[in-house]
């Protein structure tokens, strides 16, 4: 049964649970994964796309889709546990999945649920930055591609994280009931200039 928010139990039984799914799966080095990465980009780029970078990731993006759908079907019977219906609560299931997929921890202070009519904004919210970003720590020394807000237009380096995000909350809010199409990307990115790399994911009721 799903609860309509999370409870304090939910809460710590989420920090104890993401550890130990954690410690039972098998993990990839940080600068392994930077080079997977930018070497699958590369052949997109190539092979597939002619050179076009922004192509190249907005296809990557969507293998992380797939990646997502994966990461949250294998978990989702445990992950249950700690589900709640009230997408306020979706910084922590945001937190829990971080942590199953990369080993990176959210700091709170870092994750915001924004309600809609706060801003401009006429959907609700999710936005949350990491203290280092991965994906973009392996490029300090790539020079044979052209990384930059040209090259990647509408796309971010670390758009694939927004897929893999995107797919896992978009089954959940399927499995608990909730009527809402999510959609997510780097609103923020490295390689583009900023000071640091955001998430933004919107909920968008289904009519």
């Amino acid at each position: 049964m799903v609860r309509n928010h999370n409870t304090r139990f939910q809460k710590f039984l989420a920090g104890i649970g993401k550890r130990v799914l954690r410690l039972r799966k098998k993990k990839m080095n940080t600068l392994f994964l930077n080079i997977v990465i930018l070497e699958y980009v590369r052949i997109l780029q190539e092979y597939l796309y002619d050179g076009n970078l922004e192509d190249s990731l907005k296809s990557f993006y969507e293998i992380g889709k797939i990646a997502g759908n994966d990461l949250i079907i294998e978990n989702l019977n445990t992950l249950k546990l700690i589900l709640s219906k009230d997408i306020q609560d979706s910084p922590l299931m945001i937190r829990v999945a971080s942590y199953l997929a990369f080993g990176e921890d959210i700091p709170k202070r870092n994750i915001h649920f924004i309600p809609k009519g706060t801003d401009d904004d006429e959907y609700d919210r999710l936005t949350w930055s990491y203290e280092r970003c991965i994906f973009c720590s392996g490029l300090e020394e790539e020079k044979e591609l052209v990384i930059n807000k040209e090259t990647m237009g509408k796309q971010t380096w670390g758009c694939q994280v927004a897929g893999i995000f995107e797919s896992i909350t978009q089954t959940i809010q399927e499995y608990i009931g909730n009527k809402y199409k999510i959609k997510c990307k780097e609103t923020k990115c490295l390689m583009k200039g900023d000071t640091y790399n955001e998430y933004t994911m919107w909920f968008i009721p289904l009519e």
